[in-house]
């Protein structure tokens, strides 16, 4: 999957991991910085990743576009984006990740009381 990335998003996740290991955070969630995108491989074009950030204030918008069972092609992409994290965590799930890496990655995208999702979180905005 990590070469399904693309070199931007496998710079992101590298920067990400490292910010949180210079912070002091313990390894699961440093490797959880470093997976947090996972599900983002695959082919997500500029103008997706555009959408996706146009969206986010719209109530509903995005919900009907993650819901969809089959996005027309012009969709794919941004739905993608916005069900990354779910589906990032469903592959590391599948490839026997420790539970803890899982809802991290799950969760980086929510608002949660988690201090280690709140730091993943920081991270990824930074980077």
């Amino acid at each position: 999957m990590w070469h399904r990335l693309s070199p931007y998003d496998q710079h992101h996740l590298v920067a990400v991991a490292e910010d949180l290991e210079s912070a002091g955070c313990d390894t699961l969630t440093v490797l959880a910085g470093l997976l947090h995108d996972i599900g983002k491989a695959g082919s997500v074009a500029l103008p997706a990743r555009v959408a996706a950030v146009l969206l986010k204030p719209l109530d509903g918008v995005a919900e009907r576009v993650r819901g969809m069972t089959d996005p027309p092609v012009g969709l794919k992409g941004l739905q993608l984006l916005l069900t990354h994290a779910e589906r990032g965590a469903r592959l590391l799930e599948e490839h026997g990740a420790d539970p803890r890496v899982v809802r991290l990655v799950r969760h980086h995208e929510d608002a949660h009381p988690d201090p280690a999702i709140a730091a993943l979180q920081a991270a990824d905005e930074r980077h």
